[in-house]
């Protein structure tokens, strides 16, 4: 999870929103966070049904996927996409995922759903004696 995010006012603002308590809001996002970190590495979380998003943050109620969806915009957790890589994409993915994505979505050469090229750091070479 995003440091502090639990102390976060979007948390607050999701909590209030889907009339939760602040616990799930946390719980909810960090299921999101971990989910995409595997599954859905470039951030892209729109190429999923709403209704699997649902299942995959273990929102209670997957019949009310879209309140979900809708409030997870509403705070700007996901941000619509107006390209026909995704309609959803995670907010600011690019800037607070681990490094390991970076990487990850570097070695295949690919980018962030949003267009973004993934950072790498420069190798350090081996010092020899």
């Amino acid at each position: 999870m995003k440091k502090y995010a639990n102390r976060h006012c979007k948390i607050g603002s999701l909590a209030r929103k889907l009339k939760i308590h602040q616990p799930m809001a946390v719980g909810l996002m960090e299921n999101l966070w971990q989910w995409a970190a595997v599954e859905i590495p470039d951030g892209g979380i729109g190429k999923c049904t709403d209704e699997l998003i649902a299942v995959m943050m273990q929102w209670p109620w997957p019949k009310k996927a879209h309140e979900l969806i809708t409030a997870l915009i509403d705070v700007e957790y996901l941000d619509k996409m107006d390209n026909s890589r995704c309609r959803l994409y995670i907010h600011d993915w690019h800037s607070h995922c681990a490094t390991s994505i970076h990487r990850r979505l570097a070695r295949k050469g690919l980018l962030f759903a949003n267009g973004r090229q993934p950072k790498v750091s420069p190798k350090v070479e081996k010092l020899t004696e």
